[in-house]
């Protein structure tokens, strides 16, 4: 054991709930604690090596909390239920909060979910109030504001966004109260397709645990069937794939996918499901590296930037563009590209064509600075192929002037 923290003090009613770790092996932690309205939902951040470095306090009123996330624009996402009424709210990792939605038009009978997609909007699934009368599918801005609502007959438990950035709700169908049930609506609200009996007339799994979605945008749900786990694979199109029982094991609690197709299903028992997935389509993957010479360097003297665009995938990237914001304290001197054109001079714009996988193409850039201090400059790349990781296309330098 590296380290161990008790969340809040020796039996105060606290408790904790669920954990998640960003990219920065920071953890986040869900419970109850005592906080200055008593015990509520809070949250309490931790450095990687265990130092606590903040906690945040349920003020809302949002219920117990249920379900908790990590959003792709980098923030968290809190689910809670209470007295007949789901609330949820969203906060910044630093531990501010950005918005809460609670109170009566959040009433339900059933506990609600929330995701989020990478413009930070924020997807909110719950039940109306009254049995039977279906849920409602809520888009919330970044900010908090209502930006439509869809209601559907089905009872939506869990929702996710895709990699399209569409959402996508899975619980029981509108017929009964057993059953794998899903629908995808558009970020506009419009309604894409609805599958409302995945796992097929002669199952009718109970209590939905999780929903999760892979990179090709198939939504899997884990539940149970009496004495079994159960899990129904739902492709991208909304044409059910399969159904999967472990027999003996009870109800699933949990579902994580592998990185080759597998999906492991936790509840009585731990179990490997193994499918047969078509290879992966190749795709681009373009890095950019920007560097400076000579650093530091005198007024009135050269400074040249030098880009190297590399393709890493395994796939040609094509429409290949290079785009350099220069600072505003250089005069322009010339751009000059291993392929393709440059032009402009304030804002450097290339068109490279394309890169085939495992080539690379270079762009220079020279300027003199005008006076002294601190350049900074950044750049970056696009194609119009698919890119795997688009997270080393931007790069930034600062260069250092003097006399």
């Amino acid at each position: 054991m590296l380290w161990r923290r008790v969340y809040e003090g020796f039996f105060d009613g606290s408790s904790t709930k669920r954990v998640l770790v960003d990219a920065q092996n920071a953890l986040y932690v869900l419970g109850l604690g005592s906080g200055p309205a008593g015990i509520v939902g809070t949250v309490k951040k931790f450095a990687s090596d265990g130092t606590a470095l903040w906690s945040w306090f349920d003020t809302a009123g949002i219920g117990a909390p249920l379900l908790f996330k990590l959003t792709p624009d980098g923030q968290l996402l809190i689910s809670g239920c209470g007295n007949s009424m789901n609330g949820y709210a969203k906060v910044s990792t630093a531990g501010q909060s950005i918005w809460s939605v609670a109170g009566v038009r959040m009433r339900s009978l059933t506990a609600g979910d929330a995701a989020g997609d990478a413009d930070g909007n924020t997807y909110l699934i719950n039940g109306n109030y009254t049995a039977g009368t279906g849920s409602v599918l809520r888009k919330i801005s970044p900010t908090g504001a209502v930006l439509w609502e869809r209601t559907h007959p089905m009872s939506g438990f869990f929702v996710e966004v895709g990699p399209d950035g569409a959402p996508v709700v899975s619980g029981f169908p509108a017929t009964g109260l057993g059953g794998a049930a899903f629908i995808k609506h558009a970020p506009t609200g419009a309604l894409l397709w609805a599958n409302q009996d995945a796992d097929g007339p002669t199952v009718g799994l109970l209590a939905p645990a999780q929903l999760l979605m892979d990179s090709s945008g198939s939504a899997y749900l884990a539940a149970g069937a009496m004495t079994a786990m159960g899990v129904t694979k739902v492709r991208a199109d909304g044409v059910a794939d399969w159904t999967a029982l472990v027999s003996g094991s009870g109800y699933a609690n949990s579902i994580a996918l592998g990185s080759a197709g597998q999906v492991y299903v936790t509840g009585g028992v731990t179990a490997r499901l193994d499918q047969d997935l078509p290879p992966p389509t190749p795709r681009a993957d373009l890095a950019l590296t920007l560097v400076d010479a000579p650093d530091p360097v005198q007024v009135r003297g050269e400074l040249v930037y030098t880009a190297t665009l590399r393709n890493l995938g395994a796939a040609r990237a094509t429409g290949v563009k290079y785009q350099q914001v220069l600072p505003t304290n250089v005069t322009w001197v010339g751009a000059l590209a291993s392929q393709g054109n440059c032009y402009g001079s304030r804002t450097v714009n290339c068109t490279l064509g394309g890169i085939a996988p495992g080539a690379a193409a270079t762009v220079s850039v020279r300027v003199q600075p005008r006076a002294r201090g601190v350049l900074p400059a950044s750049a970056t790349v696009t194609t119009t192929a698919a890119d795997a990781d688009p997270s080393n296309n931007t790069v930034s330098v600062s260069t250092t002037v003097t006399r």
